[in-house]
């Protein structure tokens, strides 16, 4: 009996302090409470400006039941991801013989062409590619103030068609300073690296520079630069083009001595263009490295392939030897 007695007394306490217990600690609100005390709605959180997540985020009320809806966000840019191919120049273009210098062969057939050129020289490409009837537009780049007049009077047979602008193509808007080794009228080894290296001196004015994702804003099927080492520069320039737009083809002298005068490193080069997507091509043109069958894929790495170009000495130092890559965007 006294057990008995023992365990109803402790089961009393139990719920004698329970009730205590449950009385003085704070709870959530029933509806009916948070209908009586509800703030009026707030706004709707603000919705992200992009987002790959669809579209609305939505404010229920809880005392009128009513709804916010936030506009929709903006679509996203596709997102660009490096592709797994192997990191290497590939062969094929040189295995199968075609002509890298016959441009047109690489947008033959596409209509409405939009080409744009860096390094004019003397308007014979702007000429002969302005002149094909599927080529909407062309718009040629060439630094050097001498060379300009020639190159107008060659392409003024063709109107609006072909624009000649008279700057320096890089990686900002500006001015720079460009190189003209054999004097004032100009000639195909001006740039905008130093070229005393070869020519043994540092003749050179100043140009206006611009970036050419600042002068377009649409897709450029075919961009062709020949800048005596610039490439790089002209390709970072060009990024927001290839992220919003695409260039379906890029026709790119490859010379390594001529880069390192530019301040530019091809293997860094080559690991960008395929972080945008670009499978590259190198052409037998020009100087290219020698091709050994059995140790292609060996010199063709990024890392091996700038270092695989021979010596071509000319004028007073080691210019070196060059070639011309081709490469494809793949997304």
């Amino acid at each position: 009996m006294v057990q008995t007695r023992d365990f109803v007394l402790c089961i009393v306490f139990l719920v004698v302090l329970f009730g205590y217990h449950y009385a003085t600690t704070p709870r959530e609100l029933s509806v009916n409470n948070l209908m009586k005390n509800a703030h009026p709605c707030p706004a709707c959180p603000a919705c992200p400006t992009c987002s790959c997540v669809t579209p609305t985020c939505t404010c229920n009320c809880p005392n009128n039941g009513e709804q916010q809806k936030c506009p929709e966000p903006q679509k996203c840019p596709t997102q660009r991801r490096p592709l797994p191919h192997t990191k290497r120049a590939f062969e094929l273009i040189r295995q199968f013989g075609i002509d890298c210098e016959a441009k047109d062969k690489f947008f033959a057939g596409v209509p409405d062409v939009l080409m744009v050129e860096v390094g004019a020289y003397d308007g014979s490409e702007a000429l002969k590619y302005g002149s094909l009837s599927h080529v909407k537009k062309l718009i040629s780049y060439e630094a050097t103030p001498s060379k300009i007049p020639e190159i107008r009077r060659k392409i003024s047979g063709l109107g609006d068609k072909v624009i000649i602008r008279n700057a320096a193509v890089t990686n900002f808007s500006g001015e720079i300073t460009f190189y003209i080794p054999n004097g004032a009228g100009g000639s195909e080894q001006d740039s905008t690296g130093n070229q005393k290296f070869w020519s043994g001196n540092t003749h050179a004015i100043t140009v206006p520079a611009v970036r050419l994702d600042e002068e377009i804003k649409e897709r450029i099927h075919f961009l062709k630069s020949d800048t005596q080492g610039g490439e790089f520069h002209v390709l970072l320039g060009a990024e927001k083009i290839i992220d919003n737009y695409g260039i379906d083809v890029l026709h790119l002298e490859f010379s390594p001595n001529l880069a390192v005068a530019n301040g530019e490193n091809l293997e860094e080069m080559m690991e960008w263009l395929q972080s945008k997507g670009y499978v590259c091509f190198d052409c037998n043109s020009h100087i290219p490295p020698a091709y050994d069958e059995e140790h292609v894929r060996k010199l063709r790495s990024f890392a091996t392939f700038p270092k695989s170009f021979g010596d071509f000495h000319y004028n007073q130092g080691n210019h070196g030897a060059w070639s011309d890559i081709v490469c494809l965007q793949t997304r």
